[in-house]
């Protein structure tokens, strides 16, 4: 069974998450971000960088790194319309079966408070993740930053139906 996306799981509330601000481009990555991917020195990969909105309204921005052989495959339709998770298994050919995520929180700085519609030093959320196939090889890794006023509810895997999950409201 496949852990549903940030996207998928708002789309069950009713709302609609869709993508603005899209940038995709060849680059020689941080050193932490090459160390995840395991990619030899001076090597490049692909930066997706694009900030989310719910029903319209920016609440997230996100900077993600993907090894060269996948990013090749991704389309613009793909960078515009699907989430992360989405667009991932699509280029990888079967599902991604392990998201790792570590939460923290920050004060924007001027360009992100930008982005995200806030006033600079406004608490952010932020979500450092990674995605693993299922041979445990990274095919992504990144940082999403949202928005302090938004409450974001979702689960990474699946629980068994016999466990009710919290309604936000």
């Amino acid at each position: 069974v496949e852990p549903q996306s940030f996207e998928q799981q708002i789309g069950l509330r009713g709302k609609k998450v869709t993508y603005a601000g899209v940038r995709f481009r060849r680059m020689k990555p941080p050193g932490w971000a090459a160390k995840q991917l395991s990619l030899p020195k001076d090597s490049e990969a692909y930066l997706l960088d694009r900030v989310r909105l719910i029903d319209g309204r920016p609440v997230g921005s996100e900077v993600r790194y993907i090894p060269l052989s996948l990013g090749r495959k991704v389309t613009q339709r793909m960078l515009e319309e699907e989430s992360a998770l989405k667009m991932l298994t699509s280029v990888h050919d079967r599902p991604i079966p392990v998201i790792e995520v570590m939460m923290t929180a920050v004060s924007a700085g001027k360009a992100l408070a930008e982005r995200l519609g806030v006033k600079p030093g406004s608490a952010i959320m932020v979500r450092d993740n990674v995605f693993r196939d299922e041979s445990g090889r990274v095919v992504q890794c990144g940082t999403s930053y949202f928005r302090g006023d938004v409450q974001i509810e979702y689960v990474l895997g699946v629980l068994p139906t016999a466990i009710p999950v919290r309604s936000a409201g």
